[in-house]
């Protein structure tokens, strides 16, 4: 009986842990997501002002 008994709480502690650490994870990859899609909005402001420039560059002085 006692036996049973640690090894269920040895198994629901186990369940917890591991739903700890897939939160864990989860959160991580929320903050990576979350890095990209700022680093992409930079990288697009970035193109944009580089084809700005190349546009008033390759465009002849009369236009």
């Amino acid at each position: 009986m006692v036996t049973r008994f640690l090894f269920l709480t040895a198994l629901i502690i186990a369940v917890m842990l591991c739903a700890v650490e897939i939160e864990r994870e989860y959160r991580e990859l929320q903050t990576i997501r979350t890095r990209q899609v700022f680093q992409k909005q930079i990288l697009l402001e970035q193109q944009s002002q580089l084809r700005l420039e190349l546009q008033q560059i390759t465009q002849p002085d009369g236009q």
